[in-house]
């Protein structure tokens, strides 16, 4: 069901949730901006909160595009996950869209095996269904 370091054109994905068609969907956990996360925390300044969360979200917008390229419509489902954890994703307010754009679909960590299961179940129906 789970395919660990998966290559896709010659990057290694860390994870791949493989579906009933054989086909993999990447998921690849990015441990982004912990070093701003906490100076968030600590700062009271809503403008430099505010510029925190712009560094994070830039941060996020390069792994999005890192992630992007785990997608190949001849291996893989045709989008892929990119785990963040759930403080950065909090925070996050533009990296959804931009994400959506690029394929990825951006989640926090605590909500991984939750999709992850609904896809494969999903997907699974789907084959049974129409029998492939």
């Amino acid at each position: 069901m789970i395919d660990t370091n998966f290559q896709v054109r010659g990057k290694v994905v860390e994870f791949a949730l493989i579906l009933p068609n054989g086909k993999r969907l990447p998921i690849d956990s990015k441990w982004v901006a912990g070093r701003l996360i906490l100076e968030l925390e600590k700062e009271t300044d809503q403008q430099k909160r505010k510029k925190i969360i712009e560094e994070i979200e830039k941060e996020v917008f390069r792994r999005i595009k890192e992630v992007k390229q785990y997608v190949d419509p001849d291996l893989t489902w045709n989008q892929a996950i990119a785990a963040v954890p759930d403080s950065v994703y909090a925070v996050c307010r533009n990296a959804h869209l931009k994400a959506k754009d690029e394929n990825v679909i951006l989640m926090p960590y605590s909500m991984v095996l939750p999709l992850l299961l609904y896809i494969y179940r999903f997907h699974l129906s789907i084959c049974y269904f129409f029998g492939s």
